[in-house]
């Protein structure tokens, strides 16, 4: 076990969670530059990292009794960053058109602003962020099964199939967390 118990962490720690948050960030410009190189693989690999941070920073920050301000608008943000540094690349290297970012432009409106509109740009529930969450989460695997498709061809279906799952488990372990 890391530590004895989390009320006794001390306070030097209680940055990880805002850390990996700002790693996602970083992860995202990785991904957008490599896809710009058409390094496909690559690209695939740092977009599959950055999403496995997701769950992580949420849970962090509730093991460590660390939720911040900047966490919970961070995170968020971090999450679209991701789905745009790999939507950009794949539209500045001709692999989508604008049309494709388009559709995906509509699915994200036709998903939230129902959910805004209904509470009327109040707190927004459990419900909304995992629709939201869901969304991106789904987004970016769709993302990185087209880099890994990219690469590799049909092959490369085994790759991401078995990550499908982790859609469903990564919204619902980041949903609890906040």
């Amino acid at each position: 076990m890391l530590f004895h118990s989390y009320e006794d962490t001390d306070m030097s720690i209680k940055w990880m969670p805002n850390a990996v948050t700002i790693l996602r960030f970083v992860l995202s410009i990785v991904v957008l530059f490599y896809a710009l190189q058409a390094e496909w693989t690559t690209a695939a690999i740092y977009s599959a990292i950055a999403l496995a941070t997701d769950p992580f920073d949420g849970w962090l920050a509730v093991k460590l009794d660390a939720r911040s301000k900047f966490g919970i608008i961070a995170d968020p943000i971090a999450d679209f960053m991701l789905t745009a540094m790999q939507i950009a690349g794949a539209v500045f290297t001709e692999v989508i058109n604008w049309t494709t970012v388009g559709v995906l432009c509509f699915f994200f409106l036709a998903t939230w602003l129902p959910v805004v509109l209904t509470t009327g740009g109040s707190k927004l529930n459990k419900l909304a962020l995992g629709i939201n969450r869901t969304y991106y989460v789904g987004v970016a695997l769709w993302f990185i099964g087209l880099y890994f498709y990219i690469a590799f061809g049909t092959g490369a279906l085994w790759l991401v199939a078995p990550a499908l799952p982790l859609v469903w488990w990564g919204a619902r372990i980041s949903i609890s967390h906040h």
